[in-house]
């Protein structure tokens, strides 16, 4: 599992530059399944709602390396030719989990959608072992 990321804007970009490494150890070890965690602004996500896609375009446009970055990294996943599933979550949240996730490539993202850290963990933990979103960039939301 590979949930980088970075704590500041300011932070430089180094998720794309782990994750080949990831990959390559992988494949090393012959370890096949990969989930990847990056983020609905991330990329490209067909749910998105204008407002979301307006957030996203500002992401790319205030923080463009880490943008480039972390669209980077999904690039590395999907070429990888592992058994791969990225997982793009909304807004986290701090609260407790509600054991409802939605997921799906084409899952709706607005202004409001989020999840808890603890449904994403737990959606997580699952996708290890099911084969639900193999080789798919995955939304999640409560």
């Amino acid at each position: 599992m590979c949930a980088l990321g970075p704590t500041r804007p300011e932070d430089p970009p180094f998720c794309a530059a782990l994750t080949r490494h990831i990959v390559e150890e992988m494949k090393r070890l012959g370890v096949r399944r990969l989930l990847c965690i990056t983020g609905a602004m991330v990329g490209d996500s067909p749910g998105r709602s204008v407002f979301f896609q307006g957030m996203a375009d500002m992401f790319r446009r205030s923080a463009p390396e880490q943008a480039a970055d972390r669209a980077e990294q999904e690039r590395l996943v999907m070429e990888s030719g592992l058994d791969w599933t990225v997982v793009k979550p909304p807004r986290l949240t701090e609260g407790r989990a509600r054991g409802k996730v939605r997921a799906g490539a084409s899952e709706p993202v607005g202004m409001l959608s989020s999840i808890s850290r603890a449904d994403l963990a737990r959606f997580l933990a699952e996708q290890l072992e099911r084969r639900d979103f193999v080789q798919a960039r995955v939304v999640v939301r409560s």
